[in-house]
């Protein structure tokens, strides 16, 4: 992604890094990650009420939670989110959701 490339500050959401850890993860991959990461993002009280505001403005679609949650992270984090996955975030974008260029 260019934004590795360009060495901008990458941050996750707690909840994305969870899904990242729950692997398959090969031996050293969870430490290389962390030397590329600037910040895990938490998930406290207004990331929560936040996604549950976005899941309930895009049409409360099965399984989106941690989309939504992500999506929260980097809305309140005021940093673009960076997927390949854009389909699925694109519904936030009217909510103040920036998606990076890939």
């Amino acid at each position: 992604m260019e934004c590795l490339i360009a060495g901008e500050p990458l941050h996750v959401s707690a909840l994305a890094w969870a899904e990242y850890l729950c692997g398959p993860l090969k031996a050293g991959e969870e430490g290389r990650c962390l030397t590329i990461l600037d910040r895990v993002e938490p998930v406290d009280a207004s990331t929560a009420a936040l996604a549950a505001h976005l899941f309930n403005a895009t049409g409360l679609r099965a399984r989106s939670m941690g989309d939504c949650v992500t999506a929260a992270a980097a809305i309140l984090a005021n940093e673009p989110l960076a997927t390949e996955n854009t389909s699925n975030f694109e519904p936030f974008v009217p909510h103040g959701l920036i998606i990076a260029d890939s």
